[in-house]
């Protein structure tokens, strides 16, 4: 501030001026002080002069304008165990001016790959800012840890075994950063998968995992594998059989229980904890292939073969001859075989033959008052023999023998046989039927017109059959009989009426009933194919069984009577209509005659009635 003064100011004042001109100042006198000299002329122009010194300064801070400068890229690392980078404020700064600087980054943690970065710069002037092209990369390797692994070569997964590599089961891997994926994806072989195989069972075989992240780092480490067998692959079941076998038929019977005989069919089958079975372990005589059934632990699980097996009667056939025969000269026919044998049987339901030793055995008036041995003959179908003597007395009671020196001629033509006198078995005609037929437990059979007859063998047999019955459901009877020494006995009945099949057992003791219903023992047994069944203990030792046909055939029943092991079965009242088709061994309903299978030809003799009526492989199947 400059002020003058002068002693004729009241007439005219005193003006003021700088010497040299008015001075100007900038930028680069900030901050230094300046000289100034001011001069005073009055209206006389008299002058004064004075300094003033001007001290430079910018306040406004216009000569210290804000301006951004940044790095133009630059790449950095993520941070320990992070996908992220870190940045400092200045970090990016490349010289930035002005007074009082500042920086801000609107993203100090930037994520892996490439970023643009903006970076505010503020000073007292203002702000300003740059931009950075940034890279962060990960150069941090992954972990891996490795884990004991069961692998099974079988081909199932089992007791914790695995059939295939499941890597992440081998090892487990973590990262700092996955951008695609899961640590298991990045989880592989070094050198690509293994392969294992029988031979590696039991061995411990280390495998080297590795991982690799996003960016290209790895990591490694070793697992443990213990190859297995745990399914047994590695020992499959091979049933092995011999070619052959023969064994005699159990003593009184015609077949052979193999149930103990199991390994004499092995040859050397292998596999893991095998056991062995015969699929029929029950063969009649004759020869069949059976099948060995062999499972193990292995897969297969399962393996069979076959053998030969010839099951032989060498059991002789049973034979009872009459205590005595009287032969009467001029009287008597040629004696046959049933003259001398009262009975006979066998183990097998074969065919028998029964001869005397000497066919046609006849004496004449030479033998009169002699006794002379007759010996009967019992072949069975195997070739096996019995024999019993019996003492024939020859006498003569007609004079025949009286005339000296002469024996008479017997009549022209062959004296008649006793099938032709008395023919054994049940006529082939006969009355009109009865309605009722009957098997008793020792097996006498009555035919529907009433006639008897017995049949002793031990084997299964068609009482009746007929597919029509009842509207076509069907009705079969079938009988099994049990030799006892030189008699037999029914010992079982099997019913079938539609698709239901009842099976009734003889037994020492009726209590419990022993039956079966559908092959169930002791089901529940109401009905047997619709019609209704009840059951009516008799006694201890004995218990009927009566099938109620009322709802299809009035009155009509079939009865099944069980008396310690004697099974009896018994139709009552039958008609025509029920039974008139049925055919078995005991007979056509309306002739009475015996019939064989062909339905035309005429067995009027028991031993072969029976034998006809034998269930065959082509009937029913009742039995369990």
């Amino acid at each position: 501030m400059v002020s003058a003064y002068d002693n004729c100011d009241i007439y005219s004042p005193a003006t003021i001026s700088v010497d040299g001109g008015m001075p100007t100042f900038g930028c680069a006198h900030v901050g230094t002080p300046q000289t100034v000299t001011m001069i005073a002329t009055d209206a006389s122009g008299n002058t004064a002069s004075c300094t003033s010194t001007v001290t430079v300064s910018d306040d406004t801070y216009s000569c210290s304008p804000t301006v951004a400068s940044c790095v133009s890229a630059k790449t950095i690392e993520t941070s320990q165990g992070s996908c992220y980078g870190s940045l400092t404020e200045d970090e990016l700064n490349d010289g930035s001016t002005g007074l009082h600087l500042s920086f801000m980054q609107a993203n100090t943690a930037p994520y892996l790959g490439t970023h643009t970065i903006t970076t505010e710069v503020y000073g007292s002037a203002g702000s300003d800012h740059c931009e950075t092209s940034l890279t962060v990369i990960d150069v941090e390797p992954p972990t891996i840890t490795c884990h004991d692994y069961n692998y099974d070569v079988g081909g199932t997964a089992y007791f914790g075994a695995y059939t295939t590599f499941y890597t992440s089961y081998l090892a487990s891997a973590y990262d700092n950063c996955w951008l695609t994926g899961t640590p298991a994806d990045a989880v592989d072989f070094q050198g690509g998968e293994p392969t294992f195989g029988c031979a590696d069972v039991g061995t411990v075989q280390p495998v080297t995992m590795t991982v690799t992240d996003d960016s290209g780092n790895t990591a490694t480490c070793d697992s443990q594998i213990t190859v297995s067998d745990d399914m047994y692959s590695c020992k499959p079941t091979v049933a092995s059989c011999v070619s052959s076998l023969t064994y005699d038929a159990d003593p009184g019977s015609c077949s052979k229980d193999l149930t103990n005989f199991v390994n004499d069919f092995d040859n050397g089958s292998t596999g893991e904890s095998i056991s062995k079975m015969l699929t029929n372990s029950w063969p009649y005589v004759g020869t069949e292939s059976l099948t060995l059934e062999v499972t193990g632990y292995g897969s297969p699980y399962m393996d069979q073969c076959t053998t030969e097996v010839t099951i032989v009667d060498t059991e002789a056939p049973y034979i009872s001859c009459v205590s005595d025969i009287t032969y009467y000269v001029g009287m008597s026919a040629p004696l046959e075989y049933w003259d001398i044998i009262s009975s006979w049987g066998d183990n097998c339901c074969g065919d028998t033959t029964t001869t005397l030793q000497a066919n046609d055995v006849s004496f004449g008036c030479s033998d009169i008052d002699t006794t002379h041995t007759v010996t009967g003959v019992v072949t069975d179908g195997s070739g096996n023999t019995a024999t019993c003597d019996v003492p024939v007395t020859v006498l003569d009671t007609t004079g025949c023998c009286a005339v000296i020196g002469t024996v008479p001629s017997p009549p022209p033509g062959p004296s008649p046989t006793r099938d032709e006198v008395n023919p054994p078995g049940p006529s082939p005609t006969g009355p009109s039927p009865t309605g009722s037929t009957q098997s008793n437990g020792d097996p006498h059979f009555t035919t529907w017109t009433n006639e008897h007859f017995e049949f002793h063998g031990q084997c299964d047999l068609v009482m009746m059959s007929d597919p029509s019955f009842a509207d076509d459901i069907g009705l079969d009877v079938h009988l099994r009989t049990k030799l006892v020494r030189f008699w037999s006995y029914i010992k079982t009945a099997a019913i079938r009426i539609g698709n239901d099949i009842l099976e009734i057992e003889g037994w020492s003791d009726a209590n419990p009933a022993r039956y079966w219903i559908n092959y169930e023992y002791q089901g529940e047994l109401n009905e047997i194919g619709g019609f209704p069944v009840t059951t009516t203990p008799r006694g201890g030792k004995e218990r009927k069984y009566t099938i109620d046909l009322g709802s299809k055939y009035p009155g009509q029943f079939i009865l099944v009577k069980v008396f310690k092991e004697f099974v009896s079965v018994k139709v009552m009242n039958g008609s025509e209509e029920a039974f008139g088709k049925t055919v078995g061994i005991v007979g056509d309903f309306k002739t009475g005659k015996t019939l064989a299978r062909d339905g035309v030809t005429v067995i009027d003799h028991f031993a072969e009635l029976g034998n006809e009526w034998q269930v065959l492989p082509s009937d029913n199947k009742l039995f369990h």
